[in-house]
Parts: structure tokens; sequence; C-alpha cells
């Protein structure tokens, strides 16, 4: 059988570029891992992961003790493949004693939360790490399929492999590499019906694939839905067979959606996630959000975010690669019709999902980079027979990769210098226990502090008071950006209160401001390595073991 699977054309290829993917996305894999000493260090630095409790605890609730509140966020499927691979541990725990009357609040029923909430976190991740190398195969292997070039496929492999988002996503538990994996696969079967037509057996292929994407993330049904009139179109024209594939597609689609989604399983609590995703977070009264709808309503303003799309996608892939990958669109669009249906989801998103959303991140557009990867290779392969043509297709393919690849290096490098490590030095030396850290917004993006350290949050965060002092006043205070839409600092501290922090106006000065350099000057995933301040009450500062030496990086707000 494994010989079968290598002799087909591509594979042996495709698989290489996914084992080195496997290899290059590893080097990150244990950033931001909890330390597991205290409610304040028990999550990663990645926002909306499901590690280390998260997937297993969910499904313990919405399955065995089926009781609110729920986490109804995402779908339930991935949190059945990444309970499989803690489940184990899990079990070992069980049997040996290191797991007694699980809870849902730290330390979880944990004997020893230090050394099993990192190790939990790193199994949850090994999914995401997996689909995230073989989205790299797939990719070579539809360009394969599509246009049957060698060197198409190795550059449509390699333009996904360098994508900066999928870098970031397959070392984390989120469910963004394994939707891309998911959706990847029903593409690929996409490309053949494409090529040779729809039988039962594909339609029913499509729909698995299709039904596990959106049943791990919800827009990823916007991929499905616009290609889903191209696959009827092809089925109509096949008469009666081809009305047959797509019920069959259709009944495998609605069947594993059912119990992937968790819709058969626990109604309630489906329905609460459709609630979620319908009504997003409720924020307090007079406060703006800068997500879901911070463009505006107008319709001007909701097409501006074409102009953010292009560059998030040239953060994702490089400019070099993204001009390749439109040329490629273009000549595809003269002499390959109809491959450019492989572009269909980008549409899709745009309509179905950031129009809705009224704004969009790097994530959302995971999908459409996969889309322009493939391009990519048409870029290459209009130029087979070509001679010299071809040679400085692949010449320019590969120098755009290679360019593409350095903000992945820059990311590995953040995530394994992150800014937070230095400050948790920083903090160890000069916190002395008992003592209070006050911080801005959530406390899963905080550097690892002592175990004796009180983290808590400002109290008044969200409400502006021009002209006053701080309410609370504990003798550390933090700011770390978790988003970059302020960027000087967390969108949750007012700008009239950071200011006077700077200023010493509120009688703090500032002890340490510090990031890693960014090579390229960009920071396209704002989760890892933010500048990080620290702020230490006047009275304090004399009893600093490092007295009046501040520990200064970065230069004033504007500047950093």
């Amino acid at each position: 059988m494994i010989r079968r699977v290598l002799a087909v054309e591509g594979v042996r290829d495709a698989l290489v570029l996914g084992l080195l993917a496997l290899v290059l996305f590893s080097l990150g894999v244990d950033w931001g891992l909890p330390a597991g000493t205290g409610p304040s260090a028990a999550t990663t630095w990645a926002p909306d992961e499901l590690a280390p409790v998260g997937s297993f605890g969910e499904l313990y609730n919405a399955l065995i003790v089926r009781t609110e509140p729920y986490g109804p966020q995402y779908p339930l499927f991935h949190y059945f493949v990444a309970s499989a691979f803690c489940a184990p541990y899990l079990l070992a725990l069980l049997i040996g004693g290191g797991l007694a009357s699980p809870a849902p609040v730290f330390p979880f029923g944990l004997a020893d939360p230090a050394t099993s909430l990192p190790i939990l976190t790193i199994l949850a991740r090994i999914p995401s790490l997996a689909m995230a190398a073989a989205t790299v195969t797939l990719a070579s292997f539809t360009a394969r399929t599509l246009w049957r070039d060698r060197g198409a496929a190795l550059v449509a492999g390699g333009a996904i492999l360098v994508t900066v988002p999928l870098t970031y996503y397959a070392r984390t538990s989120n469910v963004d590499a394994p939707a891309l994996f998911w959706t990847g696969a029903g593409l690929a079967v996409f490309a053949i019906i494409l090529r040779t037509g729809l039988t039962s057996r594909r339609a029913v292929w499509l729909g698995v694939f299709a039904a596990l994407a959106v049943a791990t993330k919800d827009a990823s049904y916007a991929t499905f839905a616009a290609i889903a009139p191209v696959v009827v179109w092809r089925g109509r024209r096949s008469g009666r067979t081809g009305t047959r594939a797509i019920m069959w597609g259709l009944g495998a689609a609605i069947l594993v959606y059912a119990f992937g989604s968790g819709l058969v399983l626990n109604p309630a609590r489906y329905a609460d996630h459709v609630r979620f995703i319908l009504g997003g977070t409720e924020l307090p009264a007079g406060v703006d959000s800068p997500f879901y709808g911070s463009v505006g309503d107008s319709w001007i303003a909701r097409l501006g975010l074409a102009r953010g799309a292009v560059r998030l996608l040239a953060d994702s892939l490089g400019w070099p690669l993204l001009a390749l990958s439109m040329l490629g669109l273009g000549l595809c669009l003269v002499r390959d019709r109809a491959a450019c249906w492989l572009m269909l989801p980008a549409l899709g998103l745009f309509v179905g999902v950031i129009l809705p959303a009224g704004f969009v991140q790097i994530r959302f557009l995971l999908p459409v980079a996969y889309g322009l990867a493939l391009m990519s290779g048409f870029a290459v392969a209009a130029a087979r027979d070509r001679g010299s043509a071809r040679r400085l297709a692949l010449v320019a393919a590969g120098a755009a990769i290679m360019f593409g690849g350095v903000g992945g290096v820059d990311l590995t490098r953040q995530m394994r210098n992150d800014s937070r490590v230095r400050a948790a030095v920083w903090l160890s030396r000069n916190l002395t226990p008992g003592d209070t850290l006050g911080y801005y917004g959530a406390a899963l993006k905080l550097p690892r502090t002592p175990p004796s350290t009180v983290s808590r949050p400002m109290a008044g965060q969200l409400v502006v008071e021009p002209g006053t002092s701080i309410v609370e006043r504990p003798p550390f205070v933090i700011v770390v950006p978790q988003q970059d839409f302020e960027p000087a600092h967390e969108w949750t501290l007012p700008p009239e209160r950071f200011a006077a922090l700077l200023s010493g106006a509120s009688g703090y000065r500032q002890m340490v401001a510090i990031q890693t350099p960014v090579l390229l000057g960009g920071r396209p995933i704002p989760f890892v390595n933010p500048p990080v301040r620290i702020f230490v009450r006047e009275d304090v500062v004399p009893r600093l073991p490092d007295g009046d030496a501040p520990l200064v990086e970065l230069e004033a707000p504007g500047g950093s």
C-alpha cells in the first residue's frame, strides 16, 4: 500500500516538503508554555488556544456533566482531536495518582501542575504541528494534480511553507492550522474534480472534508460555499450520475458535521455556540471594540478592508511572493480558467466573513494565502516549455520563497527570544514575596512571575478619567500590548493614563522598556514578542536591587 502511494506522481516531493515543514515548525512549539505555578500562570501566551486544559475540559463539561457555562467559541471537533493526544498522558496521571478530583479551576486536580501543564500544552499542540506540515504536502500535491509540473508543485509547497501565520499557528493549539488542513484536503479533492470530473466517491470525500473544516472553525463555511456552485454545475453536466454524487456528498457533509460540531451530542451547547458567533463578546457600555465592526458600517469603510487584506497578505507571504502569486493568477485567467476556480474561496471569505465581521486579521486570510501559494506554482508551470523563461521563473520563485522565509525565521527568533522572558528575569530579581503586580487587559500575556506574586487587573481599567491618577496603586504596574491596534500600549489602557505613567505624573517611574529587535520592521503576529513596560511606584524604587538603573531599550511611544 505504501509503495503504491509513493508511486503516485509528485507524492515523494510533497512528503519531503511536509517533513521539512514538520522540522521547521517544531522549532517554536515550546513558546509561551504555562509555568503552572499559580492561577495567573496556568495559560499560554497564545490567545484562544485550547491548551493546556481547554480541550478535554470543554468535552468533560459538554458531554459528561452537561452543565453551563460552556466555552462556546468553537465547534467541538478539534476539541476531540486535541484531547485524543492528551488522553494517554491524563490516563497515566490518573493511574499514577498525579490527577485526582478534576476541577475547572487551578490546579485542575493536578498534583504537580508546574510539570503537567507544559506537557499537556505540547501534546495539544502536536495535532496543529502535524496538520500544518500536512498542509504543505497538500499544496504541493494539489499543484501537481492541476498542472502536472514538478516545479509548480515545489513552488506551491514552498510558498505555503514560508507563510508567516501558518508558521505561528502550527505551534499553538488554536483551531486555525487544523481548519486550513481540512480546507486544503477539500480543495485537493476539488482540484481532482476540476480535472477529471465528479464521482460519488469524490463528492463524499469533499463533503467529509468540508464538514470537518467547518466543524473545526465556522468561518471555513465560506470556502466551501464559494466552490459549491461549481461542484453542482459539474455534477449536473453528468446527468443522473452527477446528481446522485451530489446527494451523496451532501449527505456525508450533513452527517459528519452534525456529530463533529457537537450539534447532536449536545444541542444546548451548540445553540450557545451559535449565539456566541452571531452576537460576539459583550463589552462594557461606552467601550469601543477594536475588533468586530471597528471599521464602521458604511460600504465605503467596509470595502476599505480590501486594502488591509492586501497588506496582511503581504505580511503573510512577503511582497515578492505575493507579486508572483498575482502574476500566476493573471496567467491562469488567460491559460487555465478552470484552475482559477480555486481562488473562489478568497471571494467567499471576503463576502461571507470579513465584510460581515467589519474587520480583518491575518489568520482570516490563511485560506486566501493557500490559494495564492497554488497560483505562484502556476507562474512556473506557465513557463514549462519556454527554456530561458522557465529558468528565470524558477529563479524568481526561489528568491521570492527565500524572501518570504525571512519572515518565518524572524518569527521563530522572536518566539525563542520573547521579550517576556527577559522581563520575567527582571521581575524575579526585584519582586519580593507578596508584592502585587498590576496589569491591564488579559493575564495570559504576562511574563512568568514568582509564585508569591499577586497579579491583579487594574481597577477602572476601561474607564477614562482625564486628570485623575490611577485608582489602585500597586507597587508594580506592567503594560504589555496584546494587539497592535494601539502601537504604544494595551488598548484597554486609556491614553491619558498611559501618558501619566510615562511622564511620572502618576507617581510611577518606568524601570523596564524592552523588546527583542525585529528584523523586518514589523510584527504580523502581535502576540509574539510584544513591547514590555514595567513601572514602579516612586516610594518602592529605592528598595529595588537594581536601584535607579532602568532597563530601557524601547523608544518613547511613536517611535517604538
